[in-house]
């Protein structure tokens, strides 16, 4: 046989495998069609949840209204992305547009039914209302912590552990000894990293004067972050366990900053952005495995040599409340990894929106604006009778002891009694830069339905319904608050009020179901009033700081990076 020439064997070949031109085509063009897919996907999710707006009808023979769902644009994730930003403003607006403080929303795969009308969440406050937070807790313990035992055990001793902490009064003694030995020192002014604290490592400190008074420049949200969180970690875990683990605050408020990522449930490695924030919980929850561990071996009598801990703790430095939860989990027969996550819980619970408070009300304080001076300057006069500046006398060394705070053997009852101005300037910090919120789900049929003022609002809720609770949405609201965005803590005064008794702070903010949700009022109180008493703080140009912007985690927050200048001051 004659063998095919070139030319023979190539149409040959071509006409056995087809033409090449609608194949390179459709490889031209496969980002042209993606995006069209997406566009249409987009499009098309709009339109069906524009068209089944209705989530639940009116019913005349029970005169309840209809709850419309707002029509949203990404399947699955629905409304989700507004929450990364300023969910509970942007609810208010939909409120308004539709002329109802009850609406669905969809996140994540699952309607909500989102309350902003103040008087209806008055009825879901109600204990006797049949709603329950366990399903949420549950899903925020499975996808933030990482604890996948999520039983009856687990919620009763986080719960219990967390209320006992909160109900210590003996805490409050422990936070003012910590803030007495190191506040002065929060900026040292050394320019060696050796030689500086830990939480002025991470902040980027530089010495800008050491005369009349040292001056430095910082992040100041990272500075004052990270020295808070000393302090309230050191009260709650142990001095000792935070000073051998330097890394565990920026580890613990790397994963705590991506939240809202977490609860959508993805696996970290198809979450955007998820990766380095999974790493920082497990590297929090080997540290505190440590902890435990030692904490076991001490408890059976055995040496914490080889107990994983990397040095010798002073157990006895650790709050009682984790001795007991851990005693607790024991006698249930829980595994070490599940303690670890129940205790990184109570540690978010009682750290990460306290502290993130404390920033906040340290920017206001020295914000322009002559409401913010005024503030600061009553503060400081109220200051002096819960604590005082003790100078040291003159000892001719080249060296002399630095200055030392002391506080009053009655530090609570001072504040009460002593600090309305203080008290205010915290409660209308939590009113602009948070967004208190409940994930409630329905345990049985009711009808939600407020005081005699909104009578004529009446939903019908059901068994299995989900039901978001906006407590903060009206935190801005000009219908409640004159000149909502003012910073103005006389605003939580009554006329002629001396004492903060006579402060309307229980009737103008709102409360929450869940006892977990809880500010650390008084440690807050104290950490800004310890640095108040020895430092001053401004833009880098010497005038007043700006509002540096925020983004919302978890119903707090979390000021964006901004320099600042400390200054020490003469403290009298």
């Amino acid at each position: 046989m004659k063998s095919l020439t070139t030319e023979a064997y190539s149409r040959l070949t071509v006409s056995a495998r087809g033409p090449d031109l609608p194949l390179q085509a459709v490889k031209d063009n496969l980002w042209t069609w993606l995006i069209c897919f997406v566009l249409t996907l987009i499009l098309a999710t709009r339109s069906i949840s524009q068209a089944w707006s209705v989530f639940r009808a009116a019913d005349t023979k029970f005169g309840t209204l209809s709850i419309h769902r707002l029509p949203y644009w990404l399947p699955y994730f629905g409304t989700t992305p507004f929450f990364r930003f300023r969910s509970q403003s942007w609810l208010l607006n939909q409120s308004r547009t539709y002329q109802s403080g009850v609406f669905a929303i969809y996140l994540s795969g699952q309607d909500h039914i989102a309350v902003t009308s103040p008087a209806l969440q008055a009825r879901l406050f109600d204990p006797a209302t049949p709603v329950s937070t366990r399903p949420y807790d549950d899903a925020r313990s499975r996808r933030l912590f990482s604890n996948s035992q999520t039983t009856d055990g687990k919620s009763s001793r986080v719960s219990q552990a967390l209320q006992a902490y909160f109900d210590d009064n003996a805490r409050l003694t422990k936070v003012t000894g910590l803030l007495e030995a190191h506040a002065y020192s929060f900026v040292s002014g050394s320019k060696s990293w050796v030689d500086q604290a830990q939480w002025e490592r991470s902040a980027d400190v530089q010495v800008l004067s050491e005369s009349p008074m040292l001056s430095i420049s910082a992040s100041l949200p990272t500075l004052v972050r990270d020295f808070s969180s000393y302090i309230m970690l050191s009260t709650l875990v142990g001095t000792s366990f935070v000073e051998a683990n330097p890394g565990f605050v920026n580890d613990f408020h790397t994963f705590s900053g991506k939240f809202a990522t977490f609860m959508t449930g993805l696996p970290y490695w198809l979450a955007p952005g998820l990766g380095p924030p999974a790493l920082a919980r497990e590297r929090c929850l080997l540290t505190l495995d440590g902890l435990i561990a030692a904490i076991i071996a001490d408890i059976d009598g055995r040496s914490m040599q080889g107990t994983g801990a990397g040095m010798l703790y002073d157990l006895e430095d650790v709050h009682p409340v984790v001795w007991d939860l851990i005693r607790k989990a024991r006698s249930d027969d829980v595994k070490t990894r599940t303690i670890s996550c129940e205790v990184l819980e109570i540690v978010w619970q009682t750290t990460f929106s306290s502290v993130n408070v404390v920033i906040w009300l340290l920017i206001y304080l020295f914000m322009d604006g002559d409401s913010n001076k005024i503030a600061l300057q009553s503060i400081r006069v109220e200051l002096k009778s819960i604590l005082e500046v003790i100078h040291p006398k003159p000892t001719g060394l080249p060296f002399e002891d630095p200055p030392r705070l002391k506080f009053s053997t009655d530090v609570s009852g001072g504040l009460v009694k002593n600090c309305p101005v203080l008290t205010g300037a915290l409660m209308e910090v939590r009113r602009l830069e948070t967004e208190l919120e409940e994930y409630l789900t329905v345990a049985e049929d009711f009808m939600l339905q407020g005081d005699s003022e909104s009578a004529t609002e009446r939903f019908e809720m059901r068994k299995g319904d989900h039901v978001y609770a906006a407590y903060g949405a009206t935190n801005k609201d000009s219908r409640y608050w004159d000149r909502p965005r003012r910073f103005a803590p006389n605003r939580f005064m009554s006329k002629g009020a001396g004492t903060v008794e006579g402060m309307l702070v229980e009737n103008r903010l709102p409360k929450m179901r869940s006892a977990q949700h809880q500010i650390l009022q008084a440690d807050v109180q104290c950490v800004v009033a310890a640095l108040l008493a020895f430092f001053d703080i401004s833009s880098l140009h010497g005038d007043g700081l700006k509002h540096p912007g925020a983004k919302i985690v978890a119903g707090v927050g979390v000021p964006a990076d901004v320099k600042a200048k400390v200054t020490r001051r003469q403290a009298g």
